[in-house]
């Protein structure tokens, strides 16, 4: 069996590139246009698999071996620059022009992106690229780069091993060493188990499949598997007698054009048809792999209906010459013009846009890309290209590291002062500004940080020593005492979600001077209440499922436990739970223990820390209080549990309020500050101390 090697110059290719850079290019412009236009991203796995395989064989063939430092420089040397000088400049409108709402995250994201782990960041914050989500990060564009980084890494040490091993048969047998079969049988081995997960992986957990890279592998060994396949040209078995094979030659031939046609339909047809609910990268995945991957099969042909004659046109040319720094450089300028101008760029905006990526895109590879590639001499050894690039990553990550770092500095600065309230003062930080009537509760102050409160949560602060234990869907899970006198007077659960996690600290502040005992068991996301027909074909539900009834049982049974305290989201899109919460509630109470349910703090139609941000003056951004509508609270009526009230706290005289007390007292629309939280500790102190003298 031939490999394919490409000879030279593929305008064919070129043309290909054109075509995945201009969809990705329209669909992050108008999505509404092109709303399955990500597929361009596929396209480029598909070549990049191709040439990195025929590249490799072709060393293989004539060496025997891969020189794995030879080629990781020549990778380098092709990428870094232009990666690195983009990462660069979108450190520099970070810190210069993006809302410093968002600027730790970016810069965190900026880090990731230099050392190519970006993807598998945005898989565990679970980001929606294919919704286009305006508020996208400035490297988000990164995730795709990343993953053939790694790629790069990886795939010429599965092949070098695939030689060796090959090396060592052929001293028994002979054939194996000129035999292409060993490296095709890994390649399809790779495909196969990569396509299978990502089929797997994308019915149970989409926006994680699409990130992370074993449901990406296939792709690029898609690419890989044409390397292997011999040209179309002379796909005639070798048997056949001349005539035939001049036949099939022919048909071969008249077959292309209408094939390749149908190829490059099958792309445009995915990028116009598939969207956001397409659930990719699955098995749909195929149709633009396979019908990119028989394009490179076909290679450049003659014929003059065939398609891969229009990347012969100059532009297309000009374009797929230029489509990686094209690449690197239009999402910045589309994500800081969203970011400046809250919305989407308008016709003119876009053209605009269009223009300026062209033109850094040019500049980039004439004064950065070409020159380092092909004029400085060198950065041809190895030993020099691999230490300079080591170097780069390392300026780019520390451009980000050091400004994120101070950034958190300011910020614990922020929040130390919260956490250093004494209980007995007459403070007016957070919520004692109501508790103790403080005068102007809602006036912004010097301590309002928007900026702060975005990263103001229980996951980047901790909840005293508790570690916090991710489970295979992402989701937190926290079991841990946080209150443990020798003599304790009650013996106390704290279960739930997120939203209950978001006061464990406070709760655990209350029961030390109660002299409670209070263990924190809470899985995020998980409310606790699902039925059992819930989670089956979905993992994180079984899993949710499966935690709450082992916790919800074990603290039932566990009779030294007197008192339970329950929250979670209990919005009315989740009302369906209401019956199980009541069953589970009711069990509680029949046991005898003490229930407290803690009602979930009314939601948010806006973004609280960044209509803070917008909205100059005091009072910002209030909501009228829309009254109870609290399933878990109505759940609890009429079983005996307790109930405590935090809208009362959050909405007094029917208003909602972000900003209380010199905090933002909202991180997001729903859940509350961390130190806002840790204010709330006298008043669930005096609460559930009234509630235990009238529970008796």
């Amino acid at each position: 069996m031939k490999t394919v090697v490409p000879a030279g110059h593929r305008p064919d290719i070129q043309g290909l590139r054109a075509l995945a850079v201009s969809l990705v290019l329209v669909f992050h412009l108008w999505p509404w246009l092109l709303p399955g236009g990500y597929i361009g991203v596929d396209v480029f796995f598909v070549i990049s698999g191709f040439l990195i395989t025929s590249h490799l064989m072709r060393e293989i063939r004539l060496t025997g071996k891969v020189k794995l430092g030879k080629f990781w420089a020549r990778r380098a040397r092709r990428l870094l620059p232009a990666s690195l000088l983009v990462l660069l400049s979108s450190t520099i409108l970070v810190l210069t022009v993006w809302p410093a709402l968002g600027r730790l995250q970016e810069l965190h994201n900026i880090g990731f992106a230099s050392v190519f782990g970006v993807n598998w960041a945005f898989a565990y914050d679970a980001v929606d690229y294919l919704g286009g989500d305006s508020s996208g990060s400035i490297v988000q564009h990164y995730w795709s780069l990343s993953l053939e980084e790694q790629f790069y890494l990886v795939w010429p040490v599965l092949l070098l091993l695939v030689a060796l091993a090959a090396t060592k048969a052929s001293r028994r047998m002979p054939s194996i060493g000129r035999s292409t079969r060993p490296y095709l049988v890994a390649i399809s081995l790779v495909f196969a188990a990569s396509l299978l997960y990502s089929i797997y992986e994308t019915a149970h957990s989409q926006p994680v499949a699409y990130f992370i890279t074993p449901t990406r592998m296939w792709e690029l060994a898609a690419g890989g598997l044409i390397a292997f396949l011999p040209a179309s040209k002379r796909f005639a078995p070798p048997e056949l007698p001349v005539s035939a094979e001049r036949a099939l030659d022919r048909l071969v031939r008249a077959a292309h054009p209408v094939l390749s046609w149908v190829a490059w339909a099958a792309i445009l047809a995915c990028a116009l048809l598939f969207d956001a609910a397409t659930p990719f990268p699955g098995s749909i995945a195929l149709i633009p792999v396979a019908a990119t991957a028989y394009l490179l099969w076909q290679q450049p042909a003659g014929h003059r209906w065939s398609p891969q004659r229009l990347s012969e046109v100059k532009p297309v040319q000009w374009l797929g010459d230029i489509s990686y720094p094209v690449y690197l450089w239009h999402w910045p300028l589309i994500a800081v013009f969203i970011a400046l101008r809250h919305n989407t760029p308008g016709p003119l905006g876009a053209v605009a846009l269009i223009v300026a990526t062209l033109l850094l895109a040019w500049l980039t590879k004439r004064w950065v890309e070409d020159p380092l590639r092909f004029r400085v001499a060198p950065f041809s050894k190895p030993q020099v290209m691999l230490p300079v690039a080591a170097a780069g990553i390392a300026v780019a990550l520390v451009a980000a590291l050091v400004p994120s770092a101070a950034i958190r500095a300011e910020y614990q600065a922020s929040y130390a002062q919260f956490e250093q309230l004494d209980p007995v003062d007459q403070s007016c930080l957070g919520a004692l500004a109501l508790v103790n009537n403080c005068e102007n509760p809602f006036a912004r102050t010097s301590t309002v940080d928007p900026a702060a409160a975005r990263e103001d949560n229980y996951i980047t602060r901790g909840i005293r020593d508790c570690p916090q234990r991710p489970n295979l869907s992402g989701d937190l899970e926290i079991d841990c005492v946080l209150s443990d006198p020798s003599d304790p007077q009650r013996n106390a659960v704290l279960i739930g979600d997120s939203f209950t996690a978001q006061i464990a600290d406070s709760l655990g502040d209350a029961a030390e001077r109660l002299g409670w005992r209070l263990h924190e068991r809470t899985l995020t996301g998980c409310t606790g209440f699902l039925r059992e027909t819930d989670g089956s074909d979905n993992d994180a539900l079984r899993y949710c499922i499966d935690w709450a009834n082992r916790n919800y049982q074990e603290v039932l049974d566990d009779q030294t436990v007197d008192t339970v305290i329950i929250s979670a989201r209990s919005l009315d899109a989740n009302a369906w739970q209401e019956p199980v919460a009541r069953e589970r509630i009711a069990a509680f109470v029949d046991a005898g223990k003490l229930v407290v349910v803690v009602h979930s703090p009314p939601g948010f139609d806006l973004d609280p820390p960044v209509c803070v941000g917008e909205t100059p003056g005091d009072d910002p951004c209030t909501q009228p209080d829309e009254g109870r509508n609290d399933w878990l609270a109505q759940a609890a009526d009429g079983t005996g549990a307790e109930l405590l009230e935090l809208r009362a706290l959050l909405c007094p005289e029917g208003v909602c309020h972000t900003v209380i007390g010199g905090t933002v007292a909202y991180l997001d629309q729903h859940h509350l500050t961390q130190s806002f939280a840790h204010t709330l500790s006298p008043w669930f102190e005096r609460s559930l101390s009234e509630l235990v003298a009238e529970h008796g």
